[in-house]
This record gives C-alpha cells, sequence and structure tokens, in this order.
C-alpha cells in the first residue's frame, strides 16, 4: 500500500512538472508573440509616417524670419538659416512664417496668420514663457 501511494504521489509530481513546463512554454511563445506583434506595428508606423528628412521634411514647419527685405529674407529653421522668400506681403522681423516648398537651397513661405487678435495673441507669439 506503501508502494501505491508513493507511486501516485510521484505521478502527481510528474504532471505537475509538465504542467509548469508547458505553462512556461506557453508564456515565452505568448511573450514572444507579444514581441512580434508590437515590433511589426511600430515598423508598420515608421513606414506610413511622413518624411522628416530633406526638403519634404521642410514643408509645413514654422520658421521664424530673422532679416527681411521686402519679400525676401533669412529666416531660422532648426537652428539654421535659410534663404526665404513669400508670394504675398513683405516678411517682417520676428514674424512667424510656415514653409509651403523647397525650391533649391531656398524656401518659399507665408506669413502664419493668428485668429483673432488683441494682446492676448501678441503676448502669445512673443515667447514670454
Amino acid at each position: 500500500m506503501d508502494d501505491t501511494i508513493a507511486t501516485g504521489v510521484a505521478g502527481l509530481f510528474q504532471v505537475f512538472d509538465r504542467a509548469v513546463a508547458l505553462t512556461g512554454a506557453l508564456a515565452l511563445g505568448l511573450g514572444l508573440l507579444t514581441g512580434l506583434v508590437w515590433m511589426s506595428w511600430r515598423a508598420w508606423r515608421a513606414w506610413r509616417a511622413p518624411s522628416t528628412l530633406g526638403a519634404e521634411g521642410l514643408v509645413g514647419r514654422r520658421a521664424t524670419v530673422r532679416r527681411a527685405v521686402g519679400r525676401t529674407g533669412w529666416v531660422l529653421l532648426d537652428g539654421a538659416l535659410w534663404r526665404a522668400r513669400t508670394n504675398g506681403r513683405p516678411m517682417r522681423v520676428d514674424q512667424a512664417v510656415r514653409v509651403l516648398a523647397v525650391e533649391g537651397l531656398e524656401l518659399l513661405v507665408a506669413p502664419e496668420e493668428w485668429e483673432g487678435g488683441g494682446a492676448v495673441v501678441t503676448a502669445l507669439r512673443g515667447h514670454w514663457w
């Protein structure tokens, strides 16, 4: 009778060991699958993201006019001075502009329009923070 109990207990431990091994394998597989899905999602997002290099990466960016002579001048964009021109109104120093296109090494810009007006907008445009 003692042999039967010992055999039964040993059998339970074998089943328990197999269950632990199976649970560990499932956890490892699930972790690897989750990592693969996450990396695939990140790769897909990077592939679908707009270009941030070259001329395409400059279009739509905000720049600040540093020197202005009528409709031409120099703007500061990401710490670099770029020659710029506008087809609209003349540029003013410290004016915010948006890049519309890149033509060689010259930027075509348009003044950034602020809706509203008054002291609040003026305070927001000046870097008071």
